[in-house]
């Protein structure tokens, strides 16, 4: 006979089976359908990896036509499975990225993927649609000379007097433009972005282009009139080129130096007479003024060579000056390694490069050349922070490329940049997936 107790548990095992069904429903779900989401997840994000690329590499490329990038990042993501059909996936393209680390950075791109993932067990204990995101982003660069056609640019974004002539001589810029990066949100009075002031006059045949409005833009003599309220361009387009590296020490060497020395880290270059620079880095760690110094029958000559500034600027004030940068004709064992994979410490990363003012530099260390006897240099004068400022009585030269945070030219001689692209520092094209 079946007691009253007993009679009150009988179907409690069938409860106890259901709730233990819905565990094992629930166990089941998370094996079977959270196995498809991640790999879904993975499949998802490896699709995004080579749709912004895939952007990238148009980039990269030189085409800047938005709707071409943005239609080579959907192409490559439909042949990957994701064709941007509104209902079972969402591909977006955005450039530059809408979110993460490089938001509204132009040098960046993003693709982002949104899925709707059907589940076999995961939809009876979980109620609506599942869906997962992924998220890549690249960063894409042309190669080429920077700021390409122009042979003097003034990167500083909001000053004025940023490519400024003062005194009787000229500044000729021959096979390039003059380009002021200045919005002239800085200037005061009448004073404007670029100035001929003086007898000096500014003058550059193949144009001369200011970001700034006219009525910021400039005044004296500067011939032909420059075009204005151009678009702007990056503070520093070099900015992701590393600084040289010396191997060798010659900091105790007492200067002033003499006869031929060989490449490495030295406290001043110092030179009476004249100095022969062989082939290769020269890195300079005084932090004053005085980084590079001449007597007045000082001489300064080297081929295929780069120096660099850690620390200071040099004012130049005689004696003469005759380098030309890396090449593959004077450093042979360049003409087989490409740049990109020669190493900091190896001359091949910096060809075209003449002088590096590192970045840290003050703008108050300025490069001041000056000098009785002629200047002949030939390569990328790089000084991002700084001003360049070309001085002296004598002619002067340079052909290649001038980057600097300000340009400026005074005393009577006459002073010409030849934009040359052969000779100059070109980075070459990069892609890079970075987030």
């Amino acid at each position: 006979m079946i007691s009253p107790k007993d009679r009150q548990e009988r179907g409690q095992a069938i409860v106890l089976m259901a709730f233990a069904l819905v565990g094992m429903l629930g166990f089941a779900a998370v094996a079977l359908d959270g196995g498809n989401i991640y790999a879904e997840q993975r499949r998802a994000q490896s699709a995004a990896d080579t749709a912004v690329l895939a952007a990238a590499y148009q980039y990269m490329r030189g085409i800047t036509a938005s709707s071409t990038i943005n239609n080579a990042a959907l192409a490559n993501a439909t042949t990957n499975g994701y064709d941007n059909d509104s209902t079972s996936n969402w591909v977006s393209f955005y450039h530059p990225p809408m979110s993460g680390a490089y938001v509204g950075n132009s040098a960046y791109m993003q693709v982002v993927i949104t899925e709707r993932i059907p589940t076999a067990l995961a939809h009876l204990v979980y109620k609506g649609p599942f869906q997962l995101s992924t998220s890549a982003v690249a960063y894409a660069k042309t190669g080429g000379p920077p700021v390409d056609g122009n042979a003097v640019v003034a990167l500083n974004p909001t000053e004025c007097e940023t490519v400024q002539v003062n005194g009787n001589g000229d500044i000729l810029v021959t096979g390039g433009g003059i380009f002021a990066n200045s919005n002239g949100s800085g200037c005061q009075g009448n004073n404007k972005v670029v100035e001929g002031s003086g007898n000096g006059r500014v003058n550059s045949p193949t144009g001369i282009n200011i970001v700034a409005p006219p009525a910021k833009a400039y005044s004296g003599d500067v011939t032909p009139s420059p075009a204005t309220s151009i678009s702007s361009i990056p503070t520093d387009p070099l900015d992701d080129l590393d600084p040289p590296v010396c191997d060798h020490n010659y900091t105790n060497l007492t200067p002033p130096h003499s006869g031929v020395i060989a490449p490495g880290k030295y406290t001043r270059l110092d030179a009476t007479g004249t100095l022969s620079l062989n082939p290769g880095i020269y890195c300079i760690t005084d932090n004053g003024n005085k980084a590079i110094d001449m007597g007045p029958n000082g001489v300064i000559t080297g081929t295929g060579v780069i120096i660099y500034l850690q620390a200071g600027g040099m004012q130049l004030t005689q004696g003469t000056m005759y380098l030309k940068a890396p090449s593959s004709t004077s450093n042979p064992e360049c003409a087989t390694l490409m740049p990109w994979d020669a190493p900091v410490n190896s001359v091949c990363h910096y060809v075209g490069m003449i002088l590096f003012v590192d970045r840290s530099v003050p703008p108050n260390k300025d490069i001041k050349m000056t000098g009785q006897g002629a200047w002949n240099l030939e390569g990328t004068l790089y000084a991002p922070s700084t001003l360049v400022n070309l001085d002296g009585q004598a002619d002067w030269a340079l052909t290649g490329q001038i980057l600097a945070n300000k340009f400026s030219i005074e005393g009577n001689g006459n002073k010409t940049v030849n934009f040359d692209p052969s000779v100059i520092y070109a980075p070459p094209p990069a892609i890079a997936l970075v987030q």
